[in-house]
């Protein structure tokens, strides 16, 4: 065996690990950049937000960017195990709010439950607006729902809220009303709970 070897070894260890800690630490920048952001167009007044951007030195589909990641409540931690900024972005435009005829329903895939754990739908009463609703399982104290439609920017922050940060975890699918005669049953249940 070569000399050479360990210390190849030595220095890709250490590279491996300046790696995972610049990752994280531009998740970290990408998020606060997000949240300032968010607060700044708060703050601005009407038509002066494209002026602010530029004072800014960033791009308006830039910021963008960074606002949606700090909208989705993942934490740096999260956003670096999913491959970083670009890979989080890719992830969040995967999930989708149901449509207004059915639900997406979230599992949590390596669970000992095989039923879903949150499902979200279209609030008849204010549409654009959305429930979401977690299961009672027995980690959790309680069935929890949210009373009042949140709007969609609002889904993946609650479910992130809901789930104690676990949103990277969940897998999901949706089912439309019609579809199976059990999916409209666990819909009918579903409205029924949070009634």
């Amino acid at each position: 065996m070569s000399n050479r070897l360990p210390i190849l070894a030595a220095e890709i260890r250490q590279a491996q690990l300046d790696i995972e800690k610049a990752t994280r630490l531009a998740a970290g920048k990408a998020i606060f950049t997000g949240n300032s952001l968010i607060e700044a167009k708060a703050l601005v007044k009407h038509g002066k937000w494209l002026p602010f951007l530029k004072e800014a030195g960033i791009g308006e589909r830039q910021a963008q960017r960074y606002m949606t990641l700090a909208r989705s409540g993942l934490k740096s931690d999260t956003v670096s195990d999913l491959g970083g900024f670009k890979a989080a972005l890719e992830y969040l435009g995967a999930r989708r709010v149901p449509a207004a005829d059915g639900q997406l329903v979230a599992v949590l895939p390596h669970s000992p439950w095989r039923e879903p754990l949150v499902v979200i739908w279209e609030c008849d009463e204010h549409p654009g607006h959305y429930h979401l609703f977690l299961l009672a399982y027995e980690e959790f104290q309680d069935c929890i729902w949210t009373r009042k439609p949140v709007r969609p920017e609002a889904v993946w922050l609650t479910l992130g809220r809901l789930v104690d940060g676990r949103v990277a975890d969940l897998s999901f699918s949706t089912c439309r009303k019609g579809s199976t005669p059990e999916a409209d049953e666990f819909m009918t249940d579903m409205m029924g709970v949070a009634a």
